[in-house]
């Protein structure tokens, strides 16, 4: 039977979240349902439906006898007997709860929770209790490129899009950034070719260069959802001291990356507009490189070693402390780790960085891993002991 420190779950949930989502375990399976709620009792209620979705119908709850109020108990006692038969043991120190979901008593508990929604006369709903506001600030840099994505944005190597040369083509879509103008060529709903005619501010040429490399040969509407994330996100894990987890919103890293962003979009309304173009669900992420899989097997289990063996040697891990154990599909690359290397990812986002740096191999390599405990087994013979599924 599963067992849940609700105390640490709610300390602890990105940590968790990472470790165990990722691939520590099969127990914590709910976490992929799982979202923290507003409050202690709001968070009680998620878990419960994260578990049943789950498929955990038995599962041991449990939490500091201290750690919540009488209101918090009495509110869980309450909800539980609506879906549950529950067995409570308190101690001083501890209060235990031993739940079994009954499926009939949770599907009528849904039930009328949506009808109790449906019912509600919005008429009738007292308005001067709806916290409004007049305004949402949202921040935004007053400098066209902050300082670490200006110091750092040289560093970056990319190919050289600017061009005198004019274009003729039926589906040319032109956007301007200052006095540059940047070209898009769309066929087929794909961006094959583009140029721009910035010469001599070498900071905004380079800023272009990445951003027309990111988007080349992208889907439209691909580029216009996630060209400029991904472009700040290049430029800043150049430096190892700006490696943030998540996803930096491109008013934080200056004007130019909202200017490129509204660009971008524009460019997709009027390609939309023009070809009575519809887009559904955006399926257009990164796609496998023809380089990548064509790789043998040999030759992606040296490459990935080669990123491991910097990450052991930059933290001080013992050789065994990681290892690869599968690629599957030719994306997702299972890691063999100990605990010294458990230990230090609870200090450090290990596995964030280690993702990071596989990306510059193939955008699509994802990392999961397995604690291995028997370090005899991460010996690797001559050949290699991975395996690969296409």
């Amino acid at each position: 039977m599963i067992k849940i420190d609700f105390n640490d779950l709610l300390d602890n949930y990105n940590t968790n979240l990472l470790d165990n989502l990722r691939g520590f375990g099969s127990e914590e399976e709910y976490l992929k349902f799982y979202v923290p709620g507003t409050s202690s009792i709001k968070c009680f209620f998620n878990l419960i439906d994260a578990l049943i979705e789950a498929q955990q119908l038995e599962f041991l709850i449990y939490y500091k006898n201290d750690s919540f109020d009488k209101k918090f108990y009495d509110e869980v006692i309450f909800f539980l007997k609506k879906l549950s038969t529950s067995e409570e043991k308190t101690n001083e120190n501890c209060v235990n709860l031993k739940i079994k979901i009954d499926k009939n008593l949770y599907k009528n508990f849904q039930e009328q929770k949506q009808y109790e929604i449906k019912e509600i006369d919005p008429i009738k709903i007292n308005v001067n209790k709806i916290d409004t506001k007049n305004e949402v600030l949202v921040f935004k840099s007053k400098k066209k490129l902050n300082q670490p994505y200006l110091d750092d944005i040289h560093k970056v190597k990319t190919n050289n899009y600017f061009s005198k040369k004019k274009i003729n083509h039926e589906n040319l879509f032109i956007g301007k950034i200052d006095e540059f103008n940047l070209n898009f060529v769309i066929e087929n709903r794909i961006i094959i070719k583009v140029s721009h005619d910035c010469e001599n501010d070498k900071t905004v040429k380079k800023l272009i260069d990445i951003f027309f490399d990111i988007c080349i040969n992208k889907n439209i509407q691909e580029a216009a959802e996630h060209t400029v994330i991904y472009l700040e996100e290049k430029i800043r894990i150049t430096n190892n001291e700006l490696i943030k987890p998540g996803i930096i919103l491109p008013s934080h890293a200056g004007t130019y990356f909202d200017d490129l962003n509204y660009i971008i979009r524009k460019v997709f309304n009027e390609f939309t507009s023009k070809n009575s173009a519809k887009f559904g669900i955006n399926k257009n992420y990164f796609k496998k490189s023809y380089h990548w899989v064509n790789l043998t097997e040999e030759a992606k289990i040296e490459k990935i070693n080669f990123i491991l063996k910097e990450i052991i040697q930059k933290y001080n891990l013992a050789h065994q402390s990681i290892i690869v154990q599968s690629i599957d599909s030719n994306f997702k690359v299972n890691l063999g780790v100990d605990k010294d290397f458990k230990n230090l990812q609870l200090k450090k986002n290990m596995l964030l960085e280690i993702e990071i740096k596989l990306k510059k191999l193939d955008d699509t390599l994802e990392v999961f891993v397995d604690e291995v405990l028997d370090r005899n087994k991460l010996r690797l013979k001559n050949s290699p002991q991975t395996k690969l599924l296409n």
